[in-house]
């Protein structure tokens, strides 16, 4: 399934007054189980599919509104713990967790380059100073 017809529904939705037909709201309801289930498998053996796809995880999973550290050392401390993740995992022999690891390091990066470029930034690692006391 396609997202066009999926949009087409919606959008044929809202044009017609707000009525769905029951056929469509099931219609529309599989494609969001489909998609938040594409979102939440993390992909481990193809690495350019799986890093768009685990960054996009991170942005839904840790995108809170009240973390609002944005500091280039925050993102170094997330990138080194999930390296040294991949790195514990892949010395215990555990390639699959290694190999996911690495992808979400790579995610990471990923959304750091997409908050320095002035892109999507809803990924923010740490806290902000001005809250925990003592500190700013």
């Amino acid at each position: 399934m396609s997202l066009v017809p999926m949009t087409q529904i919606l959008r044929d939705h809202v044009t017609d007054g707000g009525r769905l037909t029951h056929d469509n709201g099931i219609f529309l309801l599989g494609e969001v189980e489909r998609l938040q289930g594409l979102l939440n498998r993390p992909e481990v053996d193809d690495f350019l599919k799986g890093v768009p796809l685990e960054a996009a995880h991170q942005v839904e999973r840790w995108g809170v509104q009240h973390d609002a550290g944005k500091a280039p050392l925050d993102w170094f401390w997330l990138i080194g713990y999930l390296a040294q993740k991949a790195a514990t995992a892949a010395i215990g022999g555990d390639l699959g967790k290694a190999k996911h690891h690495t992808i979400s390091t790579a995610a990471a990066l990923a959304n750091w380059h997409a908050q320095l470029t002035g892109g999507d930034n809803r990924m923010r690692p740490g806290i902000d100073p001005a809250t925990v006391e003592g500190v700013a």
